[in-house]
């Protein structure tokens, strides 16, 4: 099973940036690497502007482990991004959902801001 993540375009943490964090942290690339991918591939269910800064694939042990652990552990490392990033200004931190779209061969992690 792959797993796909898609960064709405106002959120503060690009793809880019994602997946260099996430490869830097060891407990991260044990579960998988992260790589960007500048395109949608065929059949990209949602609106296209999800991933103008890219889509992240994650390939490696990530795939044999159960889906709400993988999306747990990148709730996390979000945290841990924008704290970091927001740390540096006085501008309050945003508050994020993490939402799954099953497809028949992958996952979907969709992140965007909560309303």
């Amino acid at each position: 099973m792959e797993y796909q993540i898609a960064l709405s375009p106002a959120f503060p943490i690009t793809a880019a940036e994602f997946a260099d964090a996430w490869n830097e942290e060891e407990q991260c690339r044990a579960v998988a690497q992260a790589t960007v991918s500048p395109a949608a591939p065929q059949g990209f269910p949602l609106d296209p502007e999800m991933i103008k800064s890219g889509l992240i694939f994650l390939a490696g042990a990530a795939g044999t482990m159960a889906l709400d652990v993988v999306k747990s552990l990148v709730k996390d490392h979000l945290k841990k991004l924008i704290e970091k990033k927001f740390k540096q200004t006085a501008k309050p931190v945003p508050e994020f959902e993490v939402v799954i779209v099953d497809q028949p061969d992958t996952h979907l992690i969709v992140v965007r801001e909560q309303n």
